[in-house]
Parts: C-alpha cells; structure tokens; sequence
C-alpha cells in the first residue's frame, strides 16, 4: 500500500497558499480551509471529511491507485462551492501578480487598485 502521491496531494491541499476571495482580497489560507475540508489519515486510509456539511465523508482513499477517485470526489464538492464564490490559489505573489495584470480589462478600476495594494502588502 503505497501513499506517496496521496499524502503528497492531501499536503497540497492543507498547505497556505494565496488566495483571491471574490474579487474582493488576498489572503494566506490553504485550499481545505477555504473549503471547509479536513483530512484524517490512519492505517486504513486516508479520509476527506466536509466540515460544512455535519462532518460528512466526501472522499476515501487507501493507497495511490485511488488517487484519481480521491480527487474527483473532492473536486465535486469544491466545483459546487466555486459556483456560488470565487475562489483562485496562487503559489507566489508573482503568479497572483501575472493573473491580476491577465484580468485588467474584466475588472472594475476600484478593485483593481485594491487588489494591486492588497498584493504590494505583506499577508498573514
């Protein structure tokens, strides 16, 4: 029972990274406190737990053959979320940077300047 690419993915996922909330700010948190998710792993396997949902099993995993079911169970929960806000992770304040230059057009001037201010500031 090898886990290296699950435990690999779940660290991704728990892992505080940037992240654009609504077009409205940056803020240093990882993907599965954003989206309410919490992992517990034990000899069996790992599990994904929606805490937003009474702590309800969205996904189980025991070894990296179940990877690709693993994901998909978790991006089920997180597409659903994604439609209601709007949610974008970046790994450097480069990247957020480049992204925010791509959206110019589609963004209001106001909150173009605040999230370009936003970036320029250190975030927690």
């Amino acid at each position: 029972m090898k886990r290296t690419e699950l435990l690999k993915y779940v660290r991704e996922m728990q892992k505080p990274c940037i992240c654009l909330m609504d077009d409205n700010y940056y803020d240093r948190r990882s993907p599965a406190d954003v989206y309410g998710l919490t992992f517990t792993i034990n000899k069996d396997g790992i599990r994904c737990y929606d805490l937003a949902n009474n702590y309800k099993l969205i996904s189980y995993a025991q070894d990296d053959s179940d990877l690709g079911t693993f994901q998909m169970g978790i991006t089920n929960v997180t597409d659903r979320i994604d439609g209601i806000c709007f949610y974008e992770f970046y790994k450097t304040k480069k990247h957020a940077r480049q992204r925010l230059e791509e959206r110019r057009e589609d963004l209001d001037v106001d909150i173009y300047k605040s999230l370009k201010a936003d970036l320029r500031n250190p975030l927690l």
